[in-house]
């Protein structure tokens, strides 16, 4: 991924000036040459309407790993755990691309916590909404669309013992609160409670907000631009940018969650979650 930041004032010369080479040899950017590649830290840059300056565009590559077909002439059919991943990946990868920030490291899936499983946990209603299912989902030799009514109630059946998985994310989100609270835990040296372990109250949360938006914004016509702009401008664009729950009022019109504080919390977990 290359994320978006600011380029016409980068220093070329200068992010070289501490490394070194083979033997002690000191680099330069021209080194990163060779083999018909140029200099792989100049990217092409652009300007942005009414911003100064130059900006590096985003590019992303989304690389999957399906099931592979039986035989090569058979195409790779996708469970619904397959489909479902695709799409809460393309979340961030869409996230990654529409975002236009400054510095790369508040950009994309480098946003706060609160914010950075919202666009992919969004992304996993919109494929399970019929207007979106009408556009992707067809026969892979007739081409006609998948009728909804089979995809709701495989889903449904999917989605049956959902709330054990919520249950199980709650209890995560408990270990994290005692954990990661004032009082020093020796535990949390362990990798998977200090990295994405700390991290785990944001599933439960963010679901509750990507809902709360779909029903706001979505819920009437999930390919709405309108709507889609109004999620875009007021809120991908600035990633980690700008705070969160700032962005979050603006885009569902509720200015009671606007400080992002324990109120605004509370009158967030109010919404529900599915």
């Amino acid at each position: 991924m290359r994320c978006s930041r600011r380029v016409d004032k980068d220093d070329e010369s200068g992010d070289f000036t501490h490394g070194r080479g083979e033997y002690g040899r000191t680099l330069s950017p021209s080194d990163l040459g060779g083999e018909g590649f140029g200099n792989l830290l100049e990217a092409p840059a652009f300007t942005q309407h009414e911003r100064p300056g130059r900006y590096q565009l985003p590019v992303v590559v989304l690389m999957c790993d399906f099931t592979r077909p039986n035989s090569t002439n058979s195409p790779c059919l996708m469970s619904w755990h397959e489909v479902k991943t695709l799409f809460h990946e393309m979340g961030h990868a869409i996230h990654s691309m529409i975002v236009r920030t400054s510095y790369h490291n508040v950009s994309g899936t480098r946003s706060t916590t609160d914010f950075v499983k919202l666009p992919s946990i969004l992304m996993e209603h919109f494929v399970q909404s019929p207007q979106v299912v009408s556009i992707v989902a067809r026969h892979h030799k007739t081409g006609a669309n998948l009728a909804f009514e089979h995809l709701d109630s495989h889903s449904q059946a999917f989605n049956s013992l959902k709330g054990l998985d919520t249950y199980r994310q709650i209890l995560l989100a408990l270990v994290k609160h005692l954990y990661h609270a004032e009082e020093t835990h020796p535990q949390v040296r362990l990798g998977p409670l200090f990295a994405y372990g700390s991290t785990y109250y944001t599933y439960l949360s963010e679901r509750v907000i990507a809902s709360k938006i779909r029903d706001e914004l979505f819920a009437p016509n999930p390919l709405s631009m309108q709507a889609g702009g109004v999620f875009k401008f007021k809120c991908l664009k600035y990633c980690g940018g700008n705070d969160f729950w700032q962005m979050l009022a603006d885009v569902v019109e509720a200015e009671n969650v606007r400080d992002g504080d324990s109120k605004s919390m509370d009158e967030a977990g109010k919404w529900g979650i599915e």
